[in-house]
């Protein structure tokens, strides 16, 4: 009974002796695979690294917004799209990973055309962003190749496909009209400078201004954005003429034409430029401050859809959403290999400062 029993006991150990060690041999240092090429690890530890950062940024605007504070003793504890942060972030590498085979196998099967050139420009590309990035990705395991994959090169062939359905020769070209109705609808031109409505004294005090310096500065916003709203200024020359009176070296004017979901002003502000019609300015009082708020015409800027890169640039604002979409469901779709134990062996925890 003894006897059998130990032969028992020992058998079982040697069996778990024997699955630890092949565990422990497990080649971990590919990440994926399909019927052409092979993936090295560091292609998976790269996009794992991406997701970690993006992970952090998302943790932390959320945190911002809601008011609370999420330091990194609890990072791995929250939830983005209603995951675990450390599933989040490893779904993602895995798909982004698997998207770097899609791509090329994509573009044999459909026959775009990626050239020498394409390749050597994403690989130069890549070598200038590799040298201000290779201390600390090295430090992670990823050698240059891999991020050449993983970064500019995946890139590089994820913008041929875009342009390949909807650039102007695509598939499912988006024509000018379109465009520019977009554009029309979906952007706005927004400037503004302001004055601080406080001083701060040789002791780091603050004190308020009087009120009569506050009425002076708010005559004189006002008479700016009158005479913007009235055509005889550009937001441009008053600027230039805030800057003279205030005795600053350089232009005072912030804004830009962009995306009006992207526009991020105080609550007075928003409210003000949601209200204005375009070429109206107005001088508006938010919090300490007093500022001169323009809302441009994005009429004037059809121009920019006339560039190579403003065009490519308000197409891929059109339809990066649907494309990331389409993207996504083809790569799920996609017969490859993951490498289990490479993704099970590189943690997020590794980035961790």
């Amino acid at each position: 009974m003894k006897t059998g029993f130990f032969k028992k006991a020992a058998a079982v150990f040697m069996a778990g002796a024997m699955a630890v060690s092949l565990a422990g041999c497990a080649d971990d240092s590919w990440s994926a695979k399909d019927d052409t090429q092979t993936l090295a690890a560091g292609v998976y530890i790269y996009n794992l690294y991406s997701a970690y950062q993006e992970a952090q940024s998302r943790v932390m605007m959320e945190s911002l917004s809601s008011g609370t504070s999420s330091g990194s003793t609890d990072f791995y504890s929250q939830q983005i799209d209603g995951k675990n942060v450390t599933q989040w972030m490893q779904d993602k590498a895995v798909l982004k990973t698997k998207e770097t085979l899609y791509l090329d196998a994509k573009i044999k099967a459909d026959g775009i055309e990626w050239t020498d050139e394409d390749q050597k420009e994403a690989e130069e590309t890549g070598t200038a962003a590799w040298a201000q990035q290779k201390s600390v990705l090295e430090g992670f395991g990823i050698s240059k190749d891999s991020f050449l994959k993983a970064y500019s090169l995946y890139n590089a062939k994820y913008l041929k496909i875009f342009e390949s359905i909807y650039g102007e020769n695509g598939t499912e070209a988006v024509s000018d009209q379109e465009l520019e109705n977009f554009f029309k609808d979906s952007y706005s031109e927004y400037r503004y400078f302001s004055k601080s409505l406080t001083t701060t004294g040789e002791d780091g005090t603050t004190a308020n201004l009087s009120d009569d310096e506050i009425a002076e500065i708010e005559e004189q916003f006002k008479e700016y954005a009158q005479q913007v709203s009235d055509g005889d200024k550009t937001p441009d020359e008053v600027a230039s003429d805030y800057q003279t009176a205030e005795g600053l070296e350089s232009s005072p004017l912030n804004g830009s034409v962009t995306l009006t979901e992207n526009i991020v002003l105080s609550s007075d502000l928003q409210t003000a430029f949601d209200e204005m019609k375009e070429g109206e300015a107005r001088a508006i009082k938010s919090g300490t401050s007093y500022y001169f708020l323009y809302k441009g015409k994005i009429g004037d800027h059809l121009d920019e859809l006339s560039t190579e890169s403003g065009r490519m640039s308000v197409l891929a604002a059109m339809k990066q959403d649907e494309f990331q979409e389409r993207m996504e469901k083809e790569t799920s779709e996609y017969s490859c290999t993951m490498n289990d134990a490479a993704v099970s062996s590189y943690q997020p925890g590794r980035f961790d400062s």
